[in-house]
């Protein structure tokens, strides 16, 4: 393609995945389920299958993350941007600062269920990709153990 078509072309599908990602994230909300989340090992073990497909499948990949990252940053989560943006419009309607601890706290409650949330995404994903083989050691760990 010419370049301007590519960028022309590039906008359109990055416009596409927005969209496609957006309803993606509503459906978590909405089913109220993480089928189909991934933490960071599933996001790892993905980008070594894509650059296993060759230099575009993971530079694809790799913007996919980067849209996503971007748009979860903009949920109302008070340690992501999001977050930070609705702390600033509730200031500017109500003419007053939100005290510091209030804020603090927020933040401090988002941080930990964000962290929580990778963590069990991580746990997930290591028993979906190991389970039979940690069960087969957990067994023989108790066996040890009697």
């Amino acid at each position: 393609l010419p370049f301007f078509q590519a960028i022309k072309a590039g906008i359109q599908e990055t416009n596409c995945w927005i969209v496609s990602i957006v309803l993606s994230i509503k459906q978590l909300f909405v089913q109220r389920s993480l089928e189909g989340a991934g933490g960071p090992v599933m996001i790892m073990s993905m980008s070594f299958s894509a650059a296993q497909h060759g230099l575009l499948s993971l530079l694809i990949f790799l913007a996919l993350i980067s849209i996503n990252l971007a748009l979860i940053n903009l949920l109302p989560i008070g340690a992501l941007d999001g977050g930070q943006i609705l702390f600033v419009t509730i200031e500017a309607l109500i003419g007053r600062k939100l005290p510091i601890v209030l804020r603090n706290a927020i933040n401090l409650a988002s941080w930990i269920l964000l962290l929580s949330l990778a963590i069990f995404l991580t746990y997930r994903y290591i028993v979906f990709l190991f389970g039979k083989k940690l069960t087969a050691i957990y067994h023989k760990l108790l066996g040890l153990l009697r």
